[in-house]
């Protein structure tokens, strides 16, 4: 049995993107309409493990973003198999940092390529300190740092509105540019 993930972007296979997303669906909201999404991709990644795609995550811009701005870590998904308890506990770790360890680190080589300033957003308040330790923990072994925005942030792919779900946390790469992140805002209650 192979233990090594594997990346691939598959941004180009509009068909395997749709099957993918119909996938996750099931289980995930933020695959409802994912179609209308597609094709503001510059990339899509697949993480696959023992011959199965455990993860996926794209890198996305949207027309209502500065064009200097592009989501990474979007739409990021972890199929059952990855969030199983079924698989050893070290193979399990390993599964379960894919974003952070091998989607996280293409994406933005990628980005820095394209001169693009790289985000990515967490939902939820609650889930604020685990971003924080998701970055801290970045941040100490990374040359690129990121920063965590004070504000809650609108980051959904339309005109603003009060939508709970697209008012998040936002964490941006620290390069040029990076202090003109400018998606509505509004303080953390």
């Amino acid at each position: 049995m192979d233990k090594k993930i594997y990346i691939k972007d598959i941004v180009e296979d509009k068909s395997q993107m749709m099957s993918l997303a119909n996938m996750a669906k099931q289980d995930s909201h933020n695959f409802l309409n994912f179609e209308k999404r597609i094709d503001n991709y510059l990339s899509y990644h697949t993480a696959t493990y023992n011959n199965s795609v455990i993860a996926m995550s794209g890198i996305f811009q949207s027309k209502l973003w500065q064009s200097n701005f592009a989501r990474v870590l979007d739409r990021c998904y972890y199929f059952k198999i990855a969030r199983s308890s079924t698989l050893s506990f070290a193979n399990e770790k390993k599964l379960k940092a894919t974003a952070s360890t091998y989607f996280l680190p293409e994406q933005i080589k990628i980005c820095l390529e394209k001169k693009l300033i790289p985000w990515f957003s967490i939902q939820g308040v609650k889930r604020r300190p685990a971003m924080y330790k998701m970055i801290d923990n970045w941040n100490k072994i990374h040359k690129q740092k990121f920063m965590i925005l004070p504000n809650l942030y609108y980051t959904c792919n339309m005109k603003p509105n009060e939508n709970i779900m697209c008012w998040q946390n936002v964490a941006v790469l620290k390069v040029d540019g990076y202090g003109e992140f400018n998606l509505p805002s509004k303080p953390i209650k």
